[in-house]
């Protein structure tokens, strides 16, 4: 397996707002959006155009608690309903990056947990609206059980680190 931080496993609670979310949501809804190859049955964009308004609400505070500087690398949207499934892998869209897995609203209160897998222990990831989780997703495997809610709305950041690493 390759090397990667382990301090750069973290979950991030309400790293935007639910208004924001929100927000997100409506402006996802406005674009082209397809079926997604990876997750039968679900909502896709690849390229949201709007990405880079996502990474600016919550850069601050990931580089400030992780003392890194992060470079955006692009954001995609998946739209899951009911039964959707996203099976483990590791992304390949990017080249040694890291993801924030950030939950944009659900119908409801059922958890949908994001399982992200390292070496010796396994995260199990709840994500309420605006919360997120920050990983290697090119390295660690990760899935989702098949969606228990009517729908899911889940942003995908992509990250890389800058090549100055301290802030300070």
């Amino acid at each position: 397996m390759a090397s990667y931080n382990k301090n750069y496993i973290k979950h991030f609670r309400n790293i935007i707002t639910k208004a924001d979310a929100e927000y997100f949501v409506k402006k996802f809804q406005e674009e082209p959006i397809m079926n997604d190859p990876q997750v039968d049955g679900s909502l896709i964009n690849r390229d949201v155009s709007f990405g880079k308004e996502i990474f600016d609400k919550c850069i601050n505070r990931i580089e400030s608690e992780l003392n890194t500087k992060f470079n955006y690398l692009g954001c995609w949207i998946r739209k899951y309903v009911k039964g959707n499934h996203l099976k483990r892998h590791s992304d390949n869209a990017f080249n040694r990056g890291y993801v924030l897995s950030l939950s944009l609203g659900k119908s409801d209160d059922i958890e949908n947990p994001l399982y992200v897998y390292e070496e010796d222990k396994v995260h199990k990831v709840i994500l309420d609206t605006g919360d997120s989780f920050f990983f290697p997703g090119t390295i660690l495997e990760h899935e989702r059980d098949p969606i228990e809610s009517e729908y899911f709305y889940s942003c995908y950041l992509a990250f890389q680190e800058h090549n100055t690493k301290s802030l300070i």
